[in-house]
Order: structure tokens, then C-alpha cells, then sequence
């Protein structure tokens, strides 16, 4: 949703295949890349949520932290390498879901401190 209304503010055209090589074709605008923005909002929940629930073994919350990180700083290249973004595009979606993480992040931690 917050992808979404930034998509229709900003209303960016995506790399064309005149400039860049694009793989994946694409319809909707450019910039944020929602893409970026969903896995930095869900992986970056998931590793908040592995980082407090200490009742998990660490055998199960090390792995989810490591592969949960490595989706947040690959799929950005991804995005680019595949022509959908321009490189801004996933720096906007980085940045847009960092904000809605810490949002998100706010609420859980603010009911978890108020259940105990």
C-alpha cells in the first residue's frame, strides 16, 4: 500500500530496453521498488522477531537471521541486474521499508513490553 502511493506520486518510468538489457518486463511505475521494500519490511520483521523470542533454540534463530539478511541485500541487486529498477528505485524501497519496519517494529515491541 505505501508502495503504492508513492508509485502514483512519484510516477517514475521504469529502465527501458533502449538502455538497459531488461529480463522482466514490468508494468506498473518504477520508483519505490515494492519488491525491495516487501522483503526488508517481512525478512526484517522475521529477524526482529528471532532476535527477541529467546525461548527459540538458536540452532532454528541463527539460520532464519542469516538467510532472512541475505534476501534483504540480494534481492535489490536483483531487481537492478534484472532491468525492473533503476538503482534509486531499490534504494527508495530500502529506505521506505526501513521506515515501515521500524513502524511495525514499534507497535510489536511496545505490545510485547506492555505483556510482560
Amino acid at each position: 500500500m505505501v508502495s503504492t502511493v508513492i508509485k502514483a506520486a512519484v510516477n517514475r518510468a521504469r529502465p527501458s530496453k533502449d538502455i538497459v538489457q531488461v529480463i522482466e518486463k514490468t508494468v506498473q511505475q518504477s520508483f519505490p521498488s515494492g519488491h525491495t521494500q516487501f522483503y526488508v519490511v517481512f525478512f526484517g520483521f522475521m529477524v526482529i522477531v528471532m532476535l527477541t523470542r529467546r525461548s527459540l533454540p538458536a540452532a532454528l534463530r541463527i539460520p532464519v537471521i542469516v538467510i532472512s539478511l541475505a534476501f534483504i541485500f540480494i534481492i535489490p541487486f536483483s531487481r537492478v541486474y534484472l532491468g525492473a529498477h533503476w538503482f534509486t528505485d531499490v534504494l527508495g524501497g530500502f529506505l521506505s521499508g526501513l521506515i515501515c519496519l521500524w513502524v511495525l517494529a514499534w507497535f510489536y515491541l511496545r505490545k510485547r513490553s506492555d505483556a510482560v
